[in-house]
């Protein structure tokens, strides 16, 4: 599992288990996407939280959490594909 953050402040959290490294298996070289996790702090509409940093947590190996440029720190679960704790 990969997480990556794009353009549009989403987090995606990609399943790269077919992805090949060797040149005798035919593979594109990409995953799929297996969830998009959003969050907004709901307190301005105009202004969109940014995540700045993101990790895997070692104790809950099902989540990760996210910090953002508003001071939040939020916790995301990957088998159910929503926010666990902000």
């Amino acid at each position: 599992m990969l997480l990556s953050l794009n353009a549009n402040n989403q987090i995606l959290l990609w399943d790269c288990s077919q992805v090949t490294t060797t040149g005798t298996e035919s593979s594109n070289g990409s995953g799929t996407i297996k969830h998009r996790f959003e969050y907004t702090s709901g307190k301005n509409s105009l202004e969109e939280d940014s995540a700045t940093c993101m990790t895997w947590l070692m104790t809950q190996q099902n989540q990760f959490v996210v910090g953002y440029d508003t001071g939040h720190i939020v916790f995301f679960d990957i088998m159910s594909g929503s926010l666990a704790s902000a």
